[in-house]
Formats: C-alpha cells, sequence, structure tokens
C-alpha cells in the first residue's frame, strides 16, 4: 500500500533522480523516519516488480531509469488505486463528495466504511472534523432513518462550497490523483465520456479552454449531474437567463446535457453554461451575443485605471485585449456567484499592495451592473494585468544558441507577469511559450531549459533541466533563480565548449583537459557569485505627503475657470523644477479633447499628462475650492496635478488619491480650511496618523 506521502516522495525522484536526503526533507517537510518509511514501502513495489531499487550513499537518495519509467507508468495506470491508502484530509474529501454526490441515495455508516475500507472509529472522527469545517460554512451533515446522511443547508452555499474545494484541490495539484482515485473508486457513470463530449461541443462551437480550465469544468459537471437532474436544487434569475440564452456557451450547454444524461432543465443548462463562461473564452474579437456589454465593461475599467494613475497607454489596444480576456469570465463568476480561486491572491497583494488598492477602486464601478460585491481573489487578479502594464521590462531577446520555453497554466495574466520576469532576468536566454503540459509534451521545437509553475512527473520524459518558479518572484526567489540557471551544467558546458574554440584559434594549449577543468571550476563560482543588476530592490514608494508642501498648497475662495486652474497649479510645478510649461498646454488640449475625463470621484480631478510633454521630476499640487469648480459642467472641491516621470514612481501617490477619494468627511474638513497649512496637517494626519502633530521643516 501507498499514500499520499509516498507518492510525494517518488514524484520528487522521478523530477530528479539524485537528490540530497536533506533536500528532499526540506522540500517535502518530513522527518527522517518518515522518509526512510516511504523507501522502504517503495523498495517493496520495486523487489515485487523485479525493478532496481532506491539507493542510499551517504547524503544522496537515488533511483534508476528503469525504476523511474516504471514508477510514472504506475502512478498512471489505475491498478494503483488498488494499493492506495486515504489519509485524514482525503478521507473527508471522500466523505463530503459521496454526501454531494449521491444526493438521491441512502447512505448508511456502512457504505462510507465499505468505500473507504476504514474503522467506524475512523470514519465517525473524519465525519466530525468535517462538520466542524462545514459548520463554518452554515452547513451540517445530519442523519435521519428515512434518507440516512445528507448535507443541510442552502444549496447555492453547499454548492459554492463544493466547487471551491474543487478549484483549491486542483490548483494545489496535490489533490488530482485523489480525483481519479474516487471516480474509479465509486465507478461514477459518464466519466469517461464526458471527457470526450465537453472536447466534442467546444470544437463545434469553436471555444477554447486552458488545459487546468478544462480539467476543473470536467470535475464540476460530473460531481453536479445527479444534483442537476434532481428536481429543484437549480435555481437562477430569468433575467440571468434572458442575458445568456442566445450565447454558444448556453447552447452548448443544452446539447452537452441532452446527450449525456438526458437533462432537459433550463436552469441546469445556465449552471454548465456559467461554469464554461466562468472558465475562459475571453476573445476580444469574437462576435458573442454580449460583446458589447463586456467590451463596455473592460473599456471603463481601463479607461479609470488610466485616469486615476495619470497615465495614457500608448499600446492601449494590447493592453484593452489582454484585459479583456479575464474580465469576461470575472463578469459571469460573479453573476453566477461561482468561486474563485487565485493561489496568488496573498502573495500579489504583498508584492502589489499600492496597485490593489488603486484597482479595487477601479472596479468600485461593476457592483450596481452585477448588483454584488466583487470578491477579493478577483481583484488581485486583475491586478496582475495592471501591474503588468506597469512592469518596466524590456523586450528585447538575443536570439543565441539557448532556448527554453515556459509552462504556465496560471491564466493570462500570470503569464504576462512570468514572462517578462524570465525575460528580464535572462536576457541571454530566448522564452517559447507559455504552453499546457500537453502542450510542451508535443513541442517540436529544440529547447535546453524548462521554467514551469506547475509540477508534472512528465517532465521527467524530456530529460531537460526543470526550474520550478512561481508566476510572481520575490527578489530571493529570483537571485536563487539565477545562481540555479547560472550553474547548469547543460548551460556551462555549452560557454565552455564555445570559450575553448576561441582559446584555439588564438593560442596553442598543452593540455585541454586540465584547462577545461579549471575554466568550468572558475565559471561555477562566477555564476554562483553574479547577481545580474537586474534583480535589486525596489525603490522606496513616494506618497502624496512626501511631494506636497505648504507652497504646492492652493485654497481658492472663488472659482476661477477650469483653465485658469489647471494653470495656477501647473504654475506651481513649473516653479518647482517639476514640469515645463508645455506639460500644462497639453493638459489643457487633452481635456478640450476628450472632455472631463480626469475627475476620478465625485468632487476631485486629477491633472496629469504624459511624461514626454514636458515632465522634469515628480511632482504634486493640489487646489481646494471653496465654492465648487465649475470642471467642464462637474462640480470640483479638489483638484490635484501630478508630474509622473514614469508609469511607476508615483504609484504611492495615487493610493494616496484613492484613499481620499473614498473620505466624504475629509473633502469636508478640507473645504473648512482658512490656511494652506491646515490643509497640509489635515492631510498629514489622515495620510500618516503616526505622524501627527509634526511637520518637515522644508515646509517652513
Amino acid at each position: 500500500m501507498i499514500d499520499q506521502r509516498t507518492k510525494r516522495v517518488i514524484e520528487n525522484l522521478i523530477e530528479n533522480n539524485c537528490v540530497s536526503r536533506t533536500a528532499l526533507l526540506s522540500k517535502l517537510s518530513l522527518t527522517n523516519n518518515q522518509l526512510n518509511y516511504a523507501i522502504e514501502k517503495l523498495n517493496d513495489i520495486f523487489i515485487d516488480n523485479h525493478k532496481p531499487t532506491i539507493q542510499l550513499k551517504n547524503d544522496l537518495i537515488m533511483l534508476s531509469t528503469q525504476s523511474a519509467q516504471f514508477s510514472i507508468d504506475f502512478l498512471q495506470d489505475g491498478a494503483v488505486f488498488k494499493n492506495y491508502e486515504l489519509n485524514t484530509e482525503e478521507r473527508k474529501r471522500y466523505i463530503l463528495f459521496m454526501l454531494y454526490y449521491y444526493v438521491n441515495d441512502f447512505l448508511s455508516v456502512n457504505h462510507f466504511l465499505s468505500s473507504m475500507s476504514i474503522s467506524k472509529s475512523t470514519f465517525m472522527n473524519d465525519l466530525k472534523k468535517l462538520g466542524a469545517e462545514l459548520k463554518l460554512k452554515n452547513i451540517k451533515i445530519e442523519y435521519s432513518r428515512k434518507i440516512g446522511y445528507h448535507l443541510v443547508g442552502r444549496e447555492s452555499e453547499i454548492r459554492y462550497d463544493v466547487l471551491e474545494r474543487i478549484l483549491k484541490d486542483l490548483n494545489s495539484q496535490e489533490f488530482d490523483f485523489f480525483y481519479r482515485y474516487f471516480l474509479a473508486h465509486e465507478k461514477i457513470a459518464y466519466k469517461d465520456q464526458l471527457k470526450l463530449k465537453i472536447s466534442k461541443y467546444l470544437k463545434k462551437y469553436e471555444l477554447q479552454l486552458p488545459e487546468n480550465r478544462s480539467n476543473e469544468l470536467y470535475y464540476a459537471i460530473l460531481l453536479n449531474i445527479p444534483r442537476m437532474a434532481a428536481e429543484g436544487l437549480f435555481q437562477y434569475d430569468e433575467t440571468d437567463l434572458a442575458l445568456i440564452k442566445e450565447l454558444k456557451e448556453y447552447r452548448l450547454s443544452g446539447e452537452l446535457l441532452k446527450e449525456l444524461v438526458a437533462i432537459d432543465n433550463q436552469y441546469a443548462q445556465m449552471f454548465v453554461a456559467g461554469l464554461i463562461l466562468s472558465s475562459g473564452n475571453g476573445i476580444p474579437n469574437a462576435h458573442f451575443s454580449d460583446h458589447r456589454l463586456i467590451h463596455f465593461l473592460t473599456n471603463q475599467s481601463l479607461t479609470r485605471f488610466e485616469s486615476l494613475m495619470g497615465i495614457e497607454m500608448d499600446n492601449r489596444k494590447f493592453i484593452y485585449e489582454q484585459l479583456y480576456t479575464h474580465i469576461r469570465p470575472a463578469f459571469y463568476r460573479i453573476l453566477f456567484n461561482l468561486p474563485i480561486v487565485n493561489v496568488l491572491h496573498e502573495k500579489i497583494i504583498q508584492e502589489y499592495r499600492n496597485i490593489y488598492q488603486i484597482t479595487k477602486e477601479v472596479m468600485q464601478f461593476f457592483k450596481p451592473i452585477v448588483g454584488k460585491d466583487i470578491p477579493e481573489q478577483e481583484i488581485s487578479f486583475i491586478t496582475l494585468y495592471f501591474a503588468s502594464i506597469l512592469q518596466d521590462c524590456s523586450l528585447n531577446l538575443k536570439r543565441n544558441q539557448c532556448k527554453a520555453v515556459i509552462v504556465c497554466q496560471s491564466g493570462v495574466g500570470s503569464s504576462v507577469i512570468l514572462q517578462k520576469e524570465l525575460k528580464a532576468l535572462f536576457p541571454g536566454i530566448s522564452f517559447l511559450g507559455p504552453y499546457s503540459v500537453s502542450d510542451l509534451l508535443q513541442l517540436e521545437d529544440d529547447f535546453q531549459l524548462i521554467f514551469t509553475t506547475v509540477s508534472d512527473i512528465q517532465f521527467a520524459k524530456l530529460h531537460k533541466p526543470v526550474y520550478k518558479v512561481n508566476p510572481i518572484m520575490t527578489d530571493e526567489e529570483r537571485i536563487q533563480l539565477v545562481r540555479d540557471v547560472n550553474g547548469n551544467d547543460s548551460l556551462q558546458t555549452q560557454d565552455l565548449q564555445s570559450l575553448m574554440t576561441i582559446i584555439r584559434n588564438h593560442s596553442s594549449i598543452d593540455d585541454e583537459k586540465l584547462l577545461e577543468k579549471e575554466l568550468t571550476k572558475f565559471m561555477f563560482h562566477q555564476s554562483s557569485a553574479r547577481i545580474p543588476p537586474e534583480i535589486k530592490k525596489a525603490p522606496e514608494i513616494l506618497g502624496l505627503m512626501d511631494l506636497l508642501t505648504t507652497e504646492t498648497i492652493l485654497i481658492e475662495e472663488d472659482s476661477p475657470s477650469w483653465q485658469q486652474s489647471v494653470k495656477q497649479l501647473g504654475q506651481i510645478l513649473y516653479e518647482t523644477g517639476c514640469i515645463e510649461n508645455s506639460y500644462i498646454s497639453a493638459i489643457i488640449d487633452n481635456l478640450n479633447k476628450h472632455g472631463p475625463f480626469m475627475v476620478i470621484s465625485e468632487g476631485i480631478a486629477l491633472l496629469h499628462a504624459k511624461p514626454e510633454t514636458g515632465v522634469k521630476k515628480l511632482g504634486a499640487a493640489l487646489s481646494v475650492f471653496k465654492k465648487a469648480l465649475d470642471f467642464m459642467g462637474k462640480p470640483i472641491s479638489l483638484l490635484f496635478m501630478i508630474s509622473a516621470v514614469d508609469s511607476y514612481q508615483h504609484i504611492g501617490v495615487i493610493e494616496n488619491i484613492v484613499k481620499i477619494c473614498e473620505s466624504d468627511s475629509l473633502l469636508r474638513d478640507l473645504k473648512c480650511c482658512s490656511s494652506n497649512l491646515d490643509v497640509y496637517l489635515i492631510l498629514q494626519e489622515f495620510l500618516l496618523p503616526e505622524a501627527k502633530g509634526l511637520l518637515s521643516t522644508v515646509d517652513f
């Protein structure tokens, strides 16, 4: 029998046939005894199948090529399920899925004991733990003599919890094996036909899904088939039906359900359509009937981001298309109350805190359209797109002897971020992709390296160095990755041979082998110590109070014309050496051409133009109007002007201005100020409460 721990050990040995015990213990968070026990289990299997056992030599653990290939086949063969022992987490998931799937069946204790081959005490303990988890989601597990064990709660909340678990499990990659185990062990109907039919109908309707989304869709439909067949469990608003009934996804869902399980239920059809819509197909140039709506949402998001950031994008069409691919599925996830699992959520907030706060403000206009709050994980996904816009990475490549492929299945946004990261770190490498695992295995291009966000034992078939990376890397992760890649033997061999050729052409060599040995030693130490200049701590992000002084604040008792107000603020920045006069003219020209698009919130406007129109350095100025300024037909009380030198350096300033936009009481307090010093102190206390009572000497 093997368990999840043993499976993880052999999967890691397949990826790297020779690994140190210390590294494996650290990577898998195991004790020495746990690792030894796993190795013993695996060696028993190898002995039974006449394969070489795992060898231990000093600190090294070694797996032969023959045993590695056997292990790949063994793990992918359904026979492994007969020799698999569930751990506690897997047993809890098994119980939940039985309760969810067998909605019309009577489930007794014996059904669970028989399915999982466990004792009654183990089952009762697992049931108690699962019940405690579900209670936090307003879901209960109850038993009655009439219907046996069953789930109690709002159907939408039960379904949301199960779907969320599916997404989390499949994103973590730890549970993919378990899902195949559950389907095989329970002999779930339609499991073989469903994948083929999903592929068939996607092709018929010319729709495409990323590989991981297709996998999620497969399990979500399969586990919901009995519930879709049951009467009254699926209910949706009729207005939502009107919105999607002309879409390809809705027609596809109807045909799929009728052919697969003879379900003719418009609400079940809407559910499956919602799953497909939330999984992808956000193609900007596709002629979907909802294109006008999604175009409006995307364009509004992008325009609002530009206005808040005080930037104008030169490659707006490309950025729009990238954003559209996420806005469409995000809209339907929110509309149909479908979960999203963003495994990068915490890391995005940590690495892009300022952009996240600005994106949160950008997405506020969604709420009245969908009638629901925007989940934070949706906001962090869109933050990735905006971060990729602002990230200043050179995309110019030197097409030389080394090629690498990128395998990333986390979505377009994280793929864009990862590509830019890798191209900036390794300008001497040509990158292909990103690809899915299946696409990579069929790739005909020659390449030397694999950079991947996912682990897959099938990489072993390619016999290439594999580097596991996060789509968003910390400075420490970047440094370690550069060291790992620079120290790669295959790359060093290429460089060494090129260097030896040059030496041979210009000198005579007494002992080539000795020279190669010395050069190899030298190159290894150089590559391990060398960190490229691109990897450095980001400069401290400046906030509004780092730029504002009492001299850059105006209080207007009487409202002049909007043109005069722009010129007055511009004059302040001109006199402080931040801009040329051409910058002021560019702002006025933009407003005359596009209207009051620089109004970013009720009563607040942010003046800006492109850096190349006359910006010399980062600066900010503010006018406070006692009587609202008529800004091209919109009443304005606060008028900011910023001079941004690039798309990123002023992001802290924008985050502060967004925070100001969210406070009605602050706006009232500022309008009551009688001096620019009062304005400064109120803003300081609001934005920097820890600095209350302090005033920089630069303001005197």
